[in-house]
């Protein structure tokens, strides 16, 4: 979507609270972790922390990507 406007995605990012966009980082990197069959030593509270973030900017999304 960045290509279509080169602001877009600076706009999303200075709109979200910096630690939900982190909270997706965090996702995606453990994820390839698990998948490659790598340890990561993350609990439980650790994840659902992250889940909390990737919520927060999932709700949050609809409402920056319309306006």
């Amino acid at each position: 979507m960045g290509l279509f406007d080169p602001n877009w995605w600076r706009e999303v990012c200075l709109s979200l609270d910096p630690e939900d966009l982190s909270a997706i980082d965090s996702l995606k990197t453990l994820r390839d972790k698990i998948a490659h069959g790598k340890p990561n030593g993350t609990g439980f509270v650790t994840i659902r922390n992250y889940c909390g973030g990737a919520k927060r900017f999932a709700k949050r999304l609809p409402e920056i990507v319309l306006t």
